[in-house]
């Protein structure tokens, strides 16, 4: 019987997520277990690391990938991604245009979701919800044509090799999709890897990108009842929201609370009632993933304001709503306003990405909590708030938090004294998010970004 295979696709070079899949390999290896590494080497129109497809950074990205691989003991089978295109394979894509993120994302081509897989790169990349797609037609067909030609590399490596797992990174755009569809396609076990809680752990998302909402809360009852010990659980998750409201938000390294005024509210609020507010969330990252879950009622966040807004107005509403614009939403702002249609309804108050109100402080006193993704939806429910939740995300489901399924429905809501729900899903919630992940074995991090592999730094030349 031949020892178990491990395929990797090596398309994203920057740290730590190329030394993650060393120290992947390297684990393998210790095992006796066969490692396939699949390099790219340019035979691809763009990646999710350079979607300019600059031909000096291909080479950096080429040079460090092969100064890394030489660490492993014993070394690795090194597969060029171009010898994984077979002779005349060509895909035949006419160019086209696409005049909106709906056009893009239904659009399929070999019966997967390619056109959505260059759409969250593109999020990623221009950080714009409300984008004017004509601008960006060179830059759509090649993630198109890289997209299509990845997912049939992922499906001959794994007809060449049999590997019994695969890996690579992120899985939700133009350089990991089309691995997710190969290997569901050839029902091949796979994981994807990101970052962990700590600088010095990496995520592994078994059979699904991070960012599917049943996958992570699996992760997070899977974390809660692997630990015996209710009294560390509950002082770990107590600190993960106290660290929420220090600023201390994860990895991102900066603080979005630096410009805020301790104790400052818009005026009126106090004397309000209700008092509702609606935290809003940086769209990009949680859109573009209707092929992987469901998306929640409203298209995003205009569609959700408008709706909401003239709906209140149409009922006469008689308290405050506040609507605090998500401090790393600065470049969505114009566009966002620009297509709100209810600016002078007497009870909104919009607060730009960059006003001084106190994000806590509106959490603390208000009677709803309304929020798209963002962890102040369990934060809320943490500090004893009952917390409306307007699309799916990665706790939707944990018993915390209100869920309507409908727009009626949440409208009823608005308009009801809510009670709290139980708290002990935030609990489990905050225990995973400082916790998740695991340690690295080999690699030494400095910082978020700068890290070692076996004590020496890849760097490309």
């Amino acid at each position: 019987m031949s020892n178990p295979t491990a395929l990797v696709f090596g398309i994203q070079p920057h740290s730590p997520h190329f030394e993650t899949q060393l120290d992947l390999m390297q684990a393998h290896l210790d095992r006796g277990e066969r490692v396939i590494y699949v390099d790219c080497d340019r035979a691809i129109p763009m990646c999710d690391a350079s979607t300019s497809n600059d031909p000096l950074f291909c080479i950096a990205c080429v040079a460090k990938r092969k100064k890394g691989l030489q660490l492993l003991t014993p070394p690795v089978q090194t597969v060029p991604l171009s010898a994984l295109i077979p002779v005349g394979d060509e895909i035949s894509l006419p160019t086209m245009q696409f005049s909106s993120s709906e056009e893009l994302t239904s659009f399929r081509f070999d019966g997967w979701d390619c056109g959505e897989a260059v759409l969250s790169t593109f999020y990623f990349i221009f950080k714009t919800r409300y984008p004017d797609f004509s601008q960006y037609t060179d830059f759509i067909q090649r993630g198109l044509l890289a997209a299509l030609r990845l997912q049939r590399v992922g499906k001959e490596a794994i007809h060449r090799f049999h590997p019994d797992v695969v890996y690579f990174f992120n899985g939700r755009g133009v350089g990991g999709r089309g691995f997710v569809r190969a290997c569901q396609s050839e029902k091949v076990p796979f994981f994807t890897h990101e970052r962990g809680s700590r600088n010095d752990s990496y995520f592994l998302s078994k059979n699904a990108i991070i960012h599917d909402p049943d996958a992570w809360q699996q992760e997070i009852q899977h974390s809660w009842e692997k630990e015996p010990d209710e009294a560390r659980k509950l002082q770990l998750a107590d600190t993960y929201y106290q660290r929420q409201r220090q600023g201390k938000s994860g990895l991102v390294g900066f603080n979005f609370l630096t410009n805020q005024v301790k104790g400052t509210l818009p005026d009126g609020w106090e004397q309000a009632n209700p008092r509702l507010v609606l935290f809003t969330s940086t769209e990009t990252e949680f859109t573009a993933l209707s092929g992987f879950y469901d998306k929640g009622i409203y298209d995003n966040l205009v569609d959700a304001l408008n709706r909401i807004v003239g709906d209140l107005l149409a009922c006469h509403f008689s308290g405050q709503l506040v609507v605090r614009m998500h401090p790393n939403s600065t470049r969505e702002a114009d566009a966002i306003l620009a297509r709100f249609l209810h600016h002078n309804a007497p009870f909104l108050r919009l607060l730009l990405p960059w006003d001084q109100a106190d994000t806590y402080a509106l959490l603390d006193s208000a009677t709803h909590v309304l929020v798209v993704t963002s962890t102040l939806g369990m934060e809320a429910v943490y500090a004893g708030k009952p917390a409306i939740l307007l699309g799916r995300t990665r706790y939707d489901r944990l018993g915390a938090v209100y869920t309507p399924k409908t727009h009626a429905e949440l409208m009823q809501l608005l308009q009801t004294d809510l009670p709290p729900l139980d708290r002990s899903g935030a609990c489990r919630y905050g225990y995973h998010m400082i916790t998740y992940g695991h340690s690295f074995r080999h690699v030494q991090m400095k910082g978020s970004n700068k890290c070692s592999f076996k004590g020496q730094k890849i760097r490309s030349p």
